[in-house]
């Protein structure tokens, strides 16, 4: 029926269920909240989208994550992630607009760039992909353990903040320390 989804084998209407969810006419809502990398879905296919958020959820309770946001084509991902802080970007590759591929070159160029995890029903792409410094390649349909494992692996690929910030603190002293 309209409105609702079973991706998942459950049907459960949309609106309740993903109350941020992109809806016809609407335009992307910022799905942030506390806690973990931040991740950001790019699929040019709402089911697609909507399975990748169930898939996320089942993945929060061994790693904990923070969507926020979605976009339906490369286009859309390179200006969301120019506006958010995004640590992770779920990208297929073939989407209207630009390309997954493209986009990610894009991604690369930023101060910041987010590790990218590539989910696509297309195995042809894999060695493009990881010519643009993709940290997994998943194909559809994705396994929620598969996903827990690339998840894991580009949060291990990319330094923490903190960890960031301790290393900024260490240069600064030994600067401190040679020029005294």
């Amino acid at each position: 029926r309209r409105g609702e989804h079973a991706v998942t084998g459950s049907r459960r209407p949309l609106r309740r269920a993903y109350p941020n969810s992109l809806h016809r006419g609407a335009r992307p809502r910022t799905f942030a909240s506390a806690g973990g990398p931040r991740i950001l879905i790019a699929d040019d296919e709402a089911p697609a989208r909507s399975r990748l958020r169930d898939l996320l959820d089942d993945c929060r309770p061994d790693f904990p994550l923070t969507l926020v946001d979605e976009a339906r084509n490369g286009r859309e991902a390179l200006e969301m992630a120019g506006r958010e802080k995004v640590d992770i970007v779920l990208l297929d590759v073939r989407m209207p607009q630009m390309d997954g591929i493209e986009a990610a070159r894009h991604l690369a160029g930023l101060p910041s760039p987010p590790g990218i995890i590539f989910t696509t029903a297309l195995d042809a792409y894999a060695i493009k992909a990881f010519e643009v410094n993709a940290i997994d390649y998943l194909l559809k349909p994705i396994r929620a353990e598969r996903l827990l494992a690339a998840l894991r692996k580009a949060a291990a690929a990319s330094p923490s903040r903190e960890a960031l910030a301790a290393a900024a603190n260490q240069l600064d002293h030994l600067k401190s320390r040679f020029a005294a």
